[in-house]
């Protein structure tokens, strides 16, 4: 591998890393508001709440290029999931809302049934080194299991809260999360990473950010569609769906399961897609419709209707998902990648955080349609203004045979 000496990495241990994270993660998605409130908490503090996890994200991924260069890869690998323990900790025995803002800032806590925490860099970090003509597959792969992943957190909720009263399947779902924490922290103690060596420390994010117009040009973009994303993270779908439409909590985890499976079905066809017409187009012209489809989600007379769209919604709008982090690769040489995919998921995470709690306030004050109008409206544009900043690279990806 180009930039590391030492031994080959192992995409299978890292696809069982992510399998199980993704699983934790797609449970507390659409738990973690239902717990906070059972536990007396409005709307508005739910927001506050789940805008802490992102700040909580947004502090490690900051981190990220500094922790490698300083722990190196592995020991940062052993060490983060750990905070996923601590997390669960502190929302099974912490007392009231300070308790849980400082649980979303330190605990590795996710809003969204994927993910976007520092594992997720670090592990790009590490497909990057394969084989460009098999990138773009490597990562729709490795999003396929986090989907696969996904969908099973949905069951497994859909499942506890079918056979167990709520009170011991909110404890025992949070005790699963401490537990996947401990597992993946136990399967990078096994894994044997490439040591980064001096020559080819890693820029960190902010000398990526001044070396690369385009990227930072990306980043801001990608900014814009995760602070419309803010707005319809799942854990707030989960919360509309049950209070707005009176989902109950066993058809809410099969309803989910449902959509992480159309979404993980369709990566298996964004790398071929790419191949034929390049990972731009394939980010735009599966991003866009899905888009539309979402603003159409709050008008459906009915439950059924609403949760037809959402699938339909789902089967488009993750394909640009590895194009996406395909693209940031393909132009990011390799001594940046760390700190390349730091900042585009940085900006990310600092949008969404600005997004999930502005649709607290609109769903205790305002109309319930309003945050997948706005959503749907914003991301349309992000649509058109990547394909306008890439148009002379549209070919990226794309086979050349």
């Amino acid at each position: 591998m180009s930039g590391v000496s030492g031994h080959t990495i192992s995409t299978r241990r890292v696809y069982i890393a992510k399998l199980a994270r993704t699983l934790a993660y797609s449970f507390m998605a659409l738990l973690l508001p239902l717990y906070l409130s059972s536990k007396g908490l409005t709307p508005l503090e739910i927001g506050v709440v789940l805008a802490c996890v992102g700040v909580g994200n947004l502090l490690m991924l900051t981190l990220a290029p500094t922790l490698v260069n300083t722990l190196g890869l592995r020991r940062t690998m052993i060490l983060l999931p750990l905070t996923l323990v601590l997390g669960s900790l502190l929302l099974l025995y912490g007392k009231g809302l300070a308790a849980y803002i400082v649980g979303g800032l330190l605990g590795s806590l996710s809003v969204t049934q994927t993910e976007s925490g520092v594992l997720l860099v670090i592990d790009q970090t590490l497909l990057a080194e394969v084989e460009e003509n098999k990138r773009t597959s490597t990562f729709s792969y490795y999003n396929l299991v986090g989907y696969v992943g996904s969908a099973l957190g949905g069951l497994t909720l859909s499942i506890v809260s079918k056979t167990l009263p709520i009170s011991l399947g909110d404890t025992l779902l949070l005790a699963g999360y401490a537990a996947v924490g401990a597992l993946v922290s136990l399967l990078y103690a096994t894994l044997k990473t490439p040591r980064l060596s001096a020559p080819n420390r890693q820029m960190n994010v902010h000398e990526v950010a001044r070396s690369s117009p385009t990227l930072l040009g990306l980043a801001a973009l990608f900014s814009v569609d995760a602070f419309a994303g803010g707005f319809v993270v799942q854990s707030w779908l989960s919360y509309w769906f049950h209070y707005q439409l009176g989902v109950g909590r066993t058809p809410l985890g099969v309803l989910f399961f449902l959509a992480n499976t159309v979404s993980a079905l369709s990566l298996i066809i964004a790398p071929k897609l790419a191949a034929r017409i390049g990972l731009v187009r394939v980010m735009a012209y599966t991003h866009l419709p899905s888009n539309i489809l979402l603003a159409t989600i709050p008008l459906a007379p009915t439950p059924i209707i609403a949760s037809a769209l959402l699938l339909l919604r789902q089967s488009l709008s993750q394909m640009d998902v590895p194009t996406r982090q395909a693209l940031v690769v393909a132009i990011s040489p390799s001594q940046s990648r760390v700190g390349a995919i730091s900042l585009t998921t940085l900006t990310r995470s600092v949008a969404q955080i600005l997004g999930t709690p502005i649709t607290g306030v609109i769903l205790q004050l305002g109309p319930a349609y309003l945050p997948f109008f706005a959503a749907g409206s914003i991301k349309s544009a992000y649509d058109v203004a990547v394909y306008w900043l890439m148009r002379k690279n549209l070919e990226i990806g794309k086979n050349k045979s």
